[in-house]
C-alpha cells in the first residue's frame, strides 16, 4: 500500500507515520512510494524490521540500538543515511517470500539497482536474501557473501533476509553478515 492507496480499515496510512511536521524529503517521500504495506505481512516485517535494527547495531553499523518496533524514526533514518546506509528493494512491493514475486518483476530488478547505483554511487551494495538475488540476477548457484559485481567501485554482497519467516538465520549471523558488508565499505573495521 502507498501513501495515496486506502487500507482494509478504510483509513489512509502513510509508511512514514506522519512523524514529519511539514512532511518527508523529497529522496524520503520517494522511497515511501516505491515499498507498499501488505497487512498480511505487517507481523513478519515487524519482526524483520526489530531483527534488521539489533542485527545493524550488532554489527557495529549504528551507534546506538534503534528501536524499530514501531518502524523507523526519522531520526533513525538521519542516521544511518549520515552513516552511508542507504535501504530499498530489489521489487518495490511487498511480498512474504521471493516465490511470491513474478520472473518479471525479478528480471527488472538489477535494472532497478543500477539506477541506484548510477544515482547513489555507493562503496557497496547489499543486497538482503539470496533466494531473490539468485532468481533476479540469474545466479541459480549464490551463496551469502561478496559476489562478483556488475558495478564498476561498488562492491557487491549477498545477506540473510531478515525477515520473520526466514528461521535460519540468527541475530549473530545477520550481525556477521552485515559486518563484512560494513567493512568493506569503510564503516567498521
Amino acid at each position: 500500500m502507498t501513501q495515496d492507496e486506502t487500507a482494509t480499515t478504510g483509513e489512509r496510512v502513510s509508511l512514514w507515520g506522519g512523524r514529519f511536521a511539514g512532511g518527508p524529503a523529497d529522496a524520503l517521500a520517494e522511497l515511501s512510494r516505491s515499498t507498499q504495506f501488505d497487512w498480511r505481512l505487517a507481523p513478519y516485517d515487524l519482526d524483520g524490521s526489530v531483527a534488521h535494527a539489533r542485527a545493524l547495531h550488532r554489527a557495529g553499523l549504528t551507534r546506538h540500538l534503534i528501536d524499530a518496533s514501531d518502524g523507523y524514526k526519522a531520526e533513525d533514518l538521519a542516521e544511518l543515511h549520515a552513516r552511508g546506509i542507504g535501504i530499498s528493494n530489489l521489487v518495490p512491493r511487498a511480498s512474504a517470500r521471493a516465490d511470491e514475486l513474478t520472473a518479471e518483476e525479478l528480471a527488472a530488478a538489477p535494472a532497478r539497482l543500477d539506477a541506484l547505483v548510477a544515482a547513489h554511487a555507493p562503496a557497496v551494495v547489499a543486497v538482503l536474501g539470496v533466494t531473490a538475488y539468485r532468481q533476479a540476477f540469474g545466479r541459480p548457484k549464490a551463496a551469502l557473501g561478496e559476489q562478483q559485481t556488475p558495478w564498476p567501485g561498488t562492491r557487491l554482497f549477498v545477506a540473510p533476509n531478515p525477515s520473520g519467516l526466514n528461521a535460519h538465520a540468527t541475530l549473530d549471523s545477520l550481525a556477521a553478515d552485515y559486518r563484512a558488508a560494513g567493512a568493506a565499505a569503510g564503516l567498521v573495521d
